[in-house]
């Protein structure tokens, strides 16, 4: 059958076709309420899938492939009848539909266990639980009285899905389409258990409603397992759900997950789905220990696909003069917006939470030079923002498609959150390592669409570009290969100095970029190849030219202590690039350890 693309938040179809000979399927098409009625899911859900609120006629790959599996996967068997588990390991991408692909055979086995029950059948943790509480008679007794309080019970004290998400604007994105899927069976419940905002009214929920669904970040989780309540549902969870598995490892929640999974029933008890968009050896070592060692393994990256950040034209510009950063990054989207007009949709990627701030100011005051002129609609997202403030700005971008937008963002926003037709990305200095390169060019030129990066840095940075993403397809372009400028230079010189007068009446303001600027280079000094001292003059003449200082900025004492102690291990030991031949990192410690403190201080407020 053609193989569909689907928006995930938004509930519509674009199609893009692919052949299924080389994947063997023969299969001959049929209708979706056919499929759905021959993998016996039950009537809300498909009334939610076929009519409001997703309105689908057809499948995407990945929805097909593992609802494909129903109804065995729902009904608890542990090997299912081709000889491999029910637990699946899937290579898929944010963009394909995959939320709903693992939603729905997770919320079907929530509704087949409490039917279940009418027939005398539980989860061997739920009759441990009515043994220990003397309550076993009641799997036994048939009358309406019995199986009313044993679904009672069972929905009160067992989890039935539990989705891990490596941050918060993902984790309410996935709650979200549970909440639609579930629209139509009122009694099921989803909670949404995220970090940067108060636990007490998360609490309050739980102890109000059935944790049916759960949806939420580690640090979170794992705070609420210390509540006694939470930790016996989850010790009898049906389904676990790990999502974006390659990013929760890639921020450092190996540990965390791995706590989280000892306080689940055995493996052989639970059906787990691991989502991936990447397949190496770390995310292999986490299936084996969390998966069944029958699992079946689901690739939905067609091949020659996995790198598609590879089609993607990118290119890299070296500022000299640090003064014409904000000219060329107004060009670029100047250029941006004459070639998509209203369409135009780019998201700028920032270092630090305080220099997003700083460039969104900058630009929203520039915005009116552009070709969009007023109508150029301006937002930012960073850790900082309160949890509400992050979820309303995420989708009004992801919605703004009638005016040219721009959105200010630090790396919350290079993995996992989908924002669909995003026309460029911007990239302003080096990102902290070619994944996160990687990640976020792929924000754009998603599901087949045309898409640009632009990654501009300045000379220091030179020595990253060259060594640590020398395997991506990057194009050299000086300041003097664009074409023609599109805006009238005089007004946006005038307009500039205009908002770096403003800006730069915000001393304290100014001070925090500094100073997060520097301590974010210095953590890559690395990658980056040169001395403390010069990263700190670089990082000075950069402020001083972007905001046109009369002085540079001066270091304080716990920058210039900082510089030292960097100065005092510089050089010393060989550089990754000088190891051994043969050392394997992914083999080490190191490979499960968390990242740097900065950067788990960053994810932990997501």
């Amino acid at each position: 059958m053609p193989r569909i693309l689907a928006d995930e938040s938004q509930g519509f179809l674009t199609q893009r076709m692919y052949s299924n000979e080389s994947r063997g399927d023969t299969t001959v098409p049929t209708s979706l309420d056919a499929q759905l009625r021959e993998w016996q899911i039950a009537k809300p859900l498909r009334s939610a899938l076929q009519g409001t609120p997703f309105h689908f006629s057809q499948l995407t790959d990945v929805q097909n492939r593992v609802l494909s599996l129903l109804p065995a996967i729902a009904e608890g068997a542990n090997v299912l009848p081709d000889g491999k588990s029910r637990d699946v390991l899937c290579k898929a991408r944010t963009g394909t539909g995959k939320t709903v692909a693992f939603l729905v055979p997770a919320i079907q086995a929530r509704i087949h266990a409490v039917q279940q029950l009418e027939q005398g059948h539980a989860s061997p943790s739920f009759r441990a639980f009515l043994e220990q509480n003397g309550l076993l008679s009641l799997l036994e007794k048939r009358d309406r009285a019995s199986v009313h309080e044993l679904k009672r019970l069972f929905r009160r004290r067992s989890a039935g899905v539990l989705v891990v998400s490596p941050t918060r604007e993902l984790a309410m994105q996935i709650a979200n389409e549970a909440k639609k899927l579930v629209s139509q069976a009122k009694h099921l419940y989803v909670h949404t258990l995220v970090g940067g905002v108060s636990v007490i009214p998360q609490r309050k929920q739980w102890e109000r409603y059935e944790p049916d669904i759960v949806v939420g970040t580690p640090g979170r989780l794992l705070d609420l397992m210390n509540n006694r309540s939470v930790r016996d549902a989850f010790s009898r969870t049906q389904t676990l759900v790990l999502d974006e598995a390659d990013m929760l490892l890639e921020l450092g929640f190996r540990e965390d997950i791995q706590t989280i999974i000892s306080g689940l029933p055995p493996v052989e008890e639970r059906t787990t789905f691991l989502f991936s968009a990447t397949m190496d050896r770390s995310i292999m070592g986490i299936a084996e220990a969390s998966l069944h060692e029958q699992y079946r393994l689901i690739d939905c990256i067609p091949p020659g696909e996995d790198q598609v950040h590879k089609r993607i034209p990118q290119y890299v510009t070296t500022i000299q003069d640090p003064s014409e950063l904000v000219p060329y990054v107004m060009q670029l989207l100047a250029q941006d917006q004459r070639i998509h007009g209203n369409r135009s949709k780019v998201m700028i990627f920032t270092s630090t939470t305080k220099l997003t701030d700083m460039m969104y100011h900058m630009i929203h005051m520039l915005a009116p030079t552009l070709p969009g002129s007023s109508d150029t609609r301006v937002f930012r997202l960073h850790s900082l923002l309160s949890q509400a403030r992050r979820s309303k700005i995420s989708q009004e971008f992801r919605h703004s498609d009638a005016k040219p937008s721009v959105l200010l963002t630090s790396d919350v926003s290079a993995r996992g959150v989908d924002y669909p037709s995003v026309t460029r990305v911007i990239q302003l200095g080096v990102p902290p390592s070619k994944e996160m390169y990687v990640h976020r060019v792929g924000r754009t030129g998603r599901r087949g669409r045309d898409g640009r990066a632009d990654l501009v840095v300045t000379d220091f940075e030179s020595a990253f570009v060259a060594f640590q993403l020398n395997e991506m397809p990057l194009q050299p372009l000086a300041l003097t290969d664009e074409p023609e400028p599109e805006l009238d230079q005089d007004a946006l010189r005038t307009s500039i100095a205009h908002a770096q007068e403003r800006l730069r009446q915000n001393k304290e303001g100014v001070r925090d970029v500094f100073s997060g600027l520097f301590g974010y280079y210095i953590s890559n000094q690395q990658a980056l190849r040169v001395p403390p001292a010069h990263i700190l003059h670089s990082v000075q003449r950069w402020i001083q030219g972007v905001l046109a200082l009369p002085t540079a900025p001066e270091p304080n004492r716990s920058i210039m202590h900082m510089v030292h102690a960097s100065s005092t291990k510089f050089g010393s030991g060989p550089r990754p690039a000088e190891r051994p031949a043969g050392r394997s990192l992914w083999r080490s410690k190191s490979a499960y350890s968390r990242p740097p403190k900065h950067i788990r201080q960053q994810y932990a407020r997501d």
